[in-house]
């Protein structure tokens, strides 16, 4: 269960994630989030996290400067998942000398499977166990359209994103469970989708990792 700070937070990325739909909707004439760039939906989420006072953002976070200023252990250099010229998407810092308290991955999931956010999960935890993080977030909009079934799967699509994005949970917690991390997922509402072209079922995620 996760405590009630990291609840607010990752409830305020997925209300991030809500206010880039709507807006977006708008901006386009009708085109759903799915159809923005990525980034739309970081800038989104940063605004919502950000609280005068206690809580504050960058965006395009360079890992090597976010890993030092976080306490790195060892003296290795980042490599593989934390690469020296690699940035977190959004990192969110305390108030006056806190520092670093925690990174977010945002992630564009067009299939809505694993392999859509297993670099973002073992970036965030690898970056947990090699600092003073107390915490990394994996946030994605997962959409589903009416018609697109694989072969024995529900045809409602809202079935359909709860198995698939339940096999996604099931699959970061045994990738964090190597690390000794904790994976939770918070679900934001499904919305029916109701771009020009095609329907169906999207909804907001979290995943949420924790010591």
């Amino acid at each position: 269960m996760l405590d009630s700070d990291l609840q607010r937070l990752a409830q305020d990325v997925i209300t991030g994630f809500n206010n880039a739909s709507g807006l977006y909707r708008m901006l386009s004439g009708g085109w759903e989030v799915h159809m923005a760039p990525e980034y739309f939906c970081t800038v989104k989420v940063a605004e919502n996290l950000y609280k005068p006072g206690s809580r504050y953002v960058t965006m395009e976070q360079n890992i090597t400067d976010a890993l030092r200023w976080t306490g790195r252990e060892g003296a290795a250099e980042p490599s593989g998942e934390l690469p020296r010229h690699g940035r977190f998407d959004i990192a969110v810092w305390g108030p006056g000398s806190d520092g670093i308290l925690g990174i977010v991955e945002i992630k564009e999931v067009k299939y809505v499977t694993f392999a859509d956010v297993k670099r973002d999960v073992d970036r965030v935890c690898k970056a947990l166990k090699q600092t003073r993080l107390k915490w990394g977030m994996v946030a994605y909009h997962a959409s589903l359209w009416k018609g697109d079934a694989k072969t024995g799967e529900p045809k409602s699509a809202t079935e359909r994103l709860e198995t698939r994005t339940g096999t996604m949970e099931e699959s970061a917690r045994r990738r964090a469970a190597e690390f000794g991390l904790r994976c939770t997922r918070l679900k934001g509402v499904d919305r029916e989708l109701d771009d020009e072209y095609q329907g169906g079922i999207g909804r907001a995620e979290v995943l949420v990792f924790d010591h």
